[in-house]
C-alpha cells in the first residue's frame, strides 16, 4: 500500500472513527506516531470496546495506514460515534498535539471535518 500512494499520490479522502483512547485507523497511544503503513498491537482500552469486543476470537494485532499516509490525505472526515467518547472528544477538541492521543495530530491538517453523534459525547 505504501508503495501504491508513493505512485498513485496521497488518498483524496481518509474517513476515520475515533477510539475512547485516542486511537484513529488503530494507532495506538505511544511515542512512535509518524509511521506509515504497519501492524500495531491493540490496546486494551480498544480491544474492550466497539467491534472488537463481541468477537468471538478478537485480535491482538491489526494492520494499519500510519499517521504520515493519514496526513496526506486531501481530505480527512473523522467520526465521532459510539458508547464511552465523550473524554476522547473533549480531548480532542485541546488544540495540542501529543503521542499519547493520536487524534490530536489532525490539528496538523487543513482539512479535517468532524461529524459528531450527539449520543456519543
Amino acid at each position: 500500500m505504501e508503495q501504491v500512494l508513493e505512485r498513485e499520490g496521497p488518498l483524496d479522502i481518509c474517513i476515520l472513527g475515533i477510539g475512547v483512547n485516542g486511537h484513529i485507523a488503530l494507532n495506538e497511544p505511544g511515542e512512535e506516531q509518524q509511521l506509515p503503513f504497519h501492524v500495531c498491537q491493540l490496546a486494551e482500552s480498544t480491544l474492550a470496546n466497539g467491534m472488537l469486543k463481541n468477537l468471538q476470537q478478537p485480535p491482538s494485532f491489526g494492520m494499519t495506514i500510519g499517521l504520515r499516509g493519514i496526513l496526506q490525505a486531501k481530505l480527512i472526515l473523522l467520526f465521532v460515534a459510539g458508547s464511552g467518547k465523550k473524554e476522547a472528544f473533549e480531548q480532542l477538541k485541546q488544540e495540542q498535539v501529543r503521542g499519547q492521543f493520536p487524534a490530536s495530530f489532525l490539528w496538523l491538517h487543513p482539512n479535517v471535518q468532524v461529524l459528531v453523534d450527539q449520543t456519543a459525547v
